[in-house]
């Protein structure tokens, strides 16, 4: 999925390491 906001593509293929940097 290609989103032109592109912080969502981002976030679609690394849920985990967002989650795990948020933490």
């Amino acid at each position: 999925v290609v989103l032109p906001e592109g912080s969502k593509d981002m976030f679609a293929h690394v849920p985990f390491d967002t989650n795990q940097r948020e933490e």
